[in-house]
């Protein structure tokens, strides 16, 4: 008789995991969240829009600062 090799079981996000988001995402990321170009996102961190760290390609956008940008950017519904 053939033993049976059993698969690991798919990897379930505990629930620590679950909540927790990136603290910091690159330039095309940042772009792809807030549904703009790169370019725009790029002239927002150097107009003081968002808060970036880093240098050159290495160059993140804090995930507080996009929060920020959103709230600031809130439209409301009347």
């Amino acid at each position: 008789m053939a033993r049976q090799i059993s698969q690991p079981a798919a990897h379930r996000p505990s629930n620590a995991e679950s909540f927790l988001h990136p603290l910091l995402f690159s330039i095309p990321n940042t772009a792809i969240k807030l549904s703009m170009s790169r370019r725009t996102v790029e002239r927002l961190i150097s107009a003081g829009e968002l808060e970036a760290v880093g240098n050159g390609k290495l160059r993140r956008v804090t995930y507080t600062s996009i929060l920020s940008y959103i709230e600031r950017h809130r439209v409301e519904v009347v």
